[in-house]
């Protein structure tokens, strides 16, 4: 078992192994030199079995942490009993951590903590009542939905309308949604929906390609289509291709009741993915960090 830096891997071999295991795109190279900070992978010595570890470095302290715009992380490989030992490996490595992984890990020397949720689609789905008329009404108001290659266009009505709602867009992190947009483009996994009317675009929805699963990134639109159900339209038509192409559709997910109420209203159905946290970080690093944490509530 070793861990390999990002500059020392050979990541065509990396996402190779992703691709072999049906991973989530959270884990392919490109994906995390978009998102992550910095990032290893630890493998076992027949390059087999492995997990990546996206980290952060203040003051000297090493500490995993879930990047902007990456929901969890998977194991990779068949060997279940590398899972236990390879997280025991992680936590004497990284002084703190916070990882998050689709599936628990038995015999795991740190209890996971609650779970969070996310919604998918596998097969046939029904709207309920709130999502049917806000589809009516989204017709009736003469939007429509169809496949763009502007994506920039859609990118720029998500800066526009979410960086001063939500404190997560700022600059650093668009840049990050920007260059993740560009690496998913330039690996054929882009897949982007306009929202228009009478031709022209008023909002859009960014989403990540895989062999098994079409995955939401982000979108948004402006108020007037928002308030006529041009979410809801534009989700639904990629929810239906997504069933016709015999894919699961995976909305992202979010234990925010809001996100969540709207994902099922469009038919999506509750899992699960496990949160394992430690910091045995020095005592001296942990006040800083609570020092800082308070100044920047302020």
């Amino acid at each position: 078992m070793k861990f390999i830096h990002r500059l020392e891997l050979d990541k065509k071999a990396w996402d190779a192994l992703v691709t072999l295991n049906r991973a989530d795109v959270f884990s392919y190279s490109w994906y995390l030199d978009a998102c992550a900070i910095d990032w290893f992978v630890l493998v076992d010595d027949n390059f087999e079995n492995g997990i990546a570890l996206p980290y952060n470095t203040k003051l000297g302290i090493k500490s995993i942490y879930p990047p902007m715009f990456s929901r969890n992380l998977d194991f990779l490989g068949k060997d279940l009993s590398f899972r236990a030992k390879a997280l025991q490996a992680i936590m004497k490595a990284f002084p703190a951590g916070h990882l998050q992984l689709l599936e628990p890990v038995k015999e795991s020397v740190v209890d996971d903590g609650a779970g969070r949720v996310f919604q998918q689609i596998t097969g046939n789905f029904e709207l309920n009542k709130q999502a049917t008329r806000m589809l009516q009404k989204s017709k009736r108001a003469g939007l429509e939905v169809r496949k763009t290659t502007d994506w920039r266009a859609v990118l720029e009505i998500i800066r526009t309308e979410l960086s001063e709602k939500i404190s997560e867009f700022n600059a650093e992190n668009l840049e990050r949604l920007r260059q993740l947009m560009v690496s998913l483009e330039k690996e054929n996994r882009l897949f982007c929906l306009g929202i228009f009317r009478e031709d022209k675009l008023e909002g859009g929805m960014v989403f990540m390609e895989t062999e098994e699963k079409r995955v939401y990134l982000k979108g948004a639109a402006h108020e007037s289509a928002r308030n006529a159900g041009g979410m809801y339209l534009s989700m639904e038509k990629a929810i239906g291709d997504t069933i016709s192409d015999n894919r699961i559709f995976d909305f992202g997910g979010s234990g925010v009741e809001g996100v969540r109420r709207f994902n099922r209203n469009l038919g999506g159905s509750d899992r699960h993915y496990y949160i394992y946290t430690w910091n045995h970080a020095p005592r001296w690093f942990n006040l800083i960090k609570l020092i800082y944490q308070k100044w920047k509530k302020k």
